[in-house]
């Protein structure tokens, strides 16, 4: 069965003929586990099949047992070390993330205990102790002063309402007119936008003659 035949079609059942739905490459879940063809381990005279890494199940166990860098994450590193990895100099002062982005621009990391942060309330927490919360226990925001969303220098973060935040952002993109109390952060921006961020759009630094 060439690839093309086994690709997903709608009302398509098992090439087996177990009469179940196709789940993919034309097998059913329980018969794709079972018959599907798979990679082989990469590993010197293994001959199981790929689980992890190019590797198969018990290579790959064994690997994390002996916390083979060159095949996968060390166990036991601290979440410190992990973040350190993701985190280069940026813009000015900014601290970049260089791992994934979701489609806002901000970065996510999981430290410990499987609750996802956002990398730059994570980083706050550490310098701080905490991360912001209002008497309700309720998450402050913290706003950007370089208008990097992926910056994670807490020094660039201040908690601030949801008012005040929505406000310097339409101020960054030129929805309002600077005033006197957002000299702080704008002037931080403009130094990392100088370095080469893209953090305000044309018409916010164009300068006219």
């Amino acid at each position: 069965m060439t690839r093309t035949n086994m690709r997903r079609l709608p009302g398509q059942v098992c090439v087996t003929g177990c009469g179940r739905k196709v789940h993919a490459r034309g097998y059913c879940h329980s018969c794709y586990k079972q018959h599907a063809p798979r990679k082989p381990c990469k590993s010197p005279g293994c001959s199981g099949r790929h689980h992890a890494q190019g590797l198969c199940a018990r290579c790959y166990e064994a690997a994390r047992a002996r916390a083979d860098i060159g095949v996968v994450r060390p166990v036991g590193r601290s979440a410190a070390d992990r973040f350190a990895e993701r985190v280069t100099p940026g813009y000015e002062s900014c601290q970049l993330w260089t791992g994934p982005l979701d489609i806002n621009g901000c970065a996510s990391f999981t430290p410990s205990g499987g609750r996802a942060w956002r990398a730059h309330r994570w980083a706050y927490a550490v310098r701080h102790g905490a991360e912001p919360r209002d008497s309700d226990g309720r998450a402050i925001p913290l706003d950007h002063h370089c208008r990097v969303r992926h910056c994670t220098n807490p020094d660039h973060l201040e908690p601030v309402s949801h008012r005040t935040n929505s406000h310097r952002g339409r101020v960054a993109a030129g929805a309002r007119p600077i005033t006197e109390n957002d000299t702080k952060w704008f002037f931080t921006a403009l130094a990392a936008w100088c370095a080469g961020a893209d953090n305000f759009p044309t018409s916010v630094v164009t300068v006219e003659d």
